[in-house]
Parts: C-alpha cells; structure tokens; sequence
C-alpha cells in the first residue's frame, strides 16, 4: 500500500488529502479482503472495540506510511 500513497503523491492532491484517501483505500481493500476471504463479516456486524481497533491499527499504518513519503519525497 505504499507504492498506492505514493502513486497519490504524484497527483494533483494536496498531502492531507493523498493522506486521508490512502487511509480509506487501506481501510476499504483490507475489509473487502477480510470479507473475501471469509475472515470476517461485513463491519457493521464486528461490535465496536473490534471496528475501532481495526480502523486505529490502520490510521496508524497510513500515517506512518503518508509521513514517510512525505519525509522522503
């Protein structure tokens, strides 16, 4: 998912908003592959402490990976 925030990086968007569309497509193609898979149900049906942690573990990824690039690029 870097190279995604990094494809990102390179068009017309401004940093925050490259950073939070990589949050959504990170959060969104992780639910559609748990889902896929059959690993897990849809989110509405995960119960709230497993939906917030889920949704933090990813914020952090994509932090780190939009700062990173930022830092670098």
């Amino acid at each position: 998912m870097g190279a995604v925030r990094g494809l990102l990086g390179l068009t017309a968007l401004g940093t925050v908003a490259a950073s939070v569309l990589h949050y959504l497509v990170v959060w969104g193609g992780n639910v559609m592959l748990y889902v896929a898979l059959g690993i897990a149900p849809m989110p509405w049906k995960w119960g709230g402490t497993a939906l917030a942690t889920d949704l933090f573990h990813k914020l952090v990824l994509s932090a780190v990976t939009s700062l990173v690039f930022v830092a670098l690029y």
